[in-house]
């Protein structure tokens, strides 16, 4: 499994190599959603979660509870949150936290397939297949 990782990073590497230079100032693609993640990564870092404060997001004001209403990103809290309050850069963590997707779904997909087949060679073409037909790429 570690050499498959190892491809899956190397290969992340090589499709987002353009970004890596300016990982602490760009964001991937346009700047609609990725914008938006960048702050609700910052605000999530800077407001204890599920907290009344955390809920009241401050977009639609003076509507409250607003956080229920777009994506909260827990998920990346964990390495995130620590990633902004070393940097203060919710755009590097929000880079990292991209660049970190695509390798981690192929480690589960190989492990997954993996144990269904008890192939490692399968696993790492089904692996393959699975990113081939993903819409992730389009913009790559």
């Amino acid at each position: 499994m570690a050499a498959a990782a190892l491809c899956y990073v190397a290969i992340t590497a090589l499709l987002f190599r353009n970004l890596l230079p300016v990982i602490t100032t760009d964001l991937y693609s346009d700047l609609g959603d990725p914008l938006l993640n960048c702050a609700v990564l910052d605000w999530n870092a800077t407001h204890i979660p599920l907290t009344t404060a955390w809920w009241n997001f401050p977009s639609f004001a003076p509507l409250s509870g607003v956080t229920a209403f777009t994506e909260h990103l827990l998920g990346a809290y964990p390495v995130a949150s620590p990633m902004i309050w070393l940097t203060g850069n919710p755009v590097l963590a929000y880079n990292v936290v991209l660049l970190l997707c695509f390798p981690l779904n192929g480690i589960a997909t190989f492990a997954l397939v993996r144990e269904l087949t008890g192939s490692a060679i399968a696993a790492f073409v089904g692996r393959s297949a699975c990113r081939s037909r993903s819409s992730d790429y389009i913009d790559i």
